[in-house]
């Protein structure tokens, strides 16, 4: 799914409103590492320069589990990579002024 929506405002309306954040944000709580990780990347996408998407990510709890991703005790390398863009691109989305 994080491929759908790389730079496609079109697909990550659509992905959005098809109702994706909640099972992606569950994937954070019960996925294997790799599906952690997946999960983390798109709604990175997804919450890029898209305030509204970042907002409910927000929302469904993504953030606590984020940081556990970037910080607990089974945090790979690459899933703190992972934690630390998708962070970001929510931040931003949601702090930049938006038209």
């Amino acid at each position: 799914m994080g491929n759908l929506t790389v730079g496609n405002p079109a697909n990550i309306a659509a992905v959005a409103a098809a109702g994706a954040i909640p099972p992606l944000v569950e994937l954070l709580r019960v996925g294997s590492n790799e599906e952690k990780e997946s999960a983390t990347a798109a709604l990175g996408n997804l919450a890029i320069h898209n305030s509204v998407n970042a907002a409910a990510i927000v929302r469904a709890g993504a953030l606590p589990l984020r940081m556990e991703l970037l910080h607990g005790k089974e945090s790979t390398e690459q899933g703190g990579r992972f934690a630390a863009f998708a962070l970001n691109l929510i931040n931003t989305s949601l702090y930049r002024e938006v038209p």
